[in-house]
């Protein structure tokens, strides 16, 4: 989440994961995994080849960084500031009344393994979740964009303020 594999910019891949929660939010909920490698859906050890990867490398980040005030140095410290971002990123295309229903679906927290966290997605009942002005909907595995219909269909089925 905030060291990028070599290929991806930090912020491009912060987007991706609001992109995917974006997906469950619009759709049924679902589970989302920061450190576990796409092809093989293992968890990352805590070191690759004398590096440290997935969540303890991003946590190495922070310690080694002088940019931040309060770097983060825990799991819990990184769940915590995961959920900002996540929160900050969304309120940017959200209104924020509704952001407070979006907060409430999503919950952060350990995984079984120590290198590996799993942000828990509700689906939003209040509202449709846009990201860069688009509404994504979770298809299988996949995040698409949603339709005009589909986004009418979803309001009308959604409780009121």
């Amino acid at each position: 989440f905030v060291v990028a594999p070599p290929d991806q910019d930090i912020q491009d891949q912060k987007i991706e994961v609001c992109r995917k929660i974006c997906g469950f939010l619009n759709a049924d909920g679902g589970k989302l995994y920061i450190g576990v490698e796409d092809q093989t859906r293992r968890a990352y050890p805590e070191t690759l080849n004398g590096s440290y990867v997935g969540i303890w490398g991003d946590i190495r980040y922070y310690i080694s960084s002088d940019r931040y005030g309060n770097p983060v140095r825990t799991i819990d410290e990184y769940i915590k500031y995961v959920k900002n971002e996540i929160s900050h990123i969304l309120t940017r295309y959200n209104q924020s009344t509704s952001l407070r229903f979006i907060n409430d679906c999503i919950h952060a927290e350990r995984s079984k393994h120590d290198n590996v966290i799993c942000i828990d997605v509700k689906p939003s009942k209040y509202c449709v979740v846009y990201l860069n002005g688009i509404a994504y909907k979770r298809d299988g595995e996949e995040c698409k964009e949603m339709s005009e219909e589909e986004i009418i269909l979803r309001n009308d089925s959604r409780k009121t303020l």
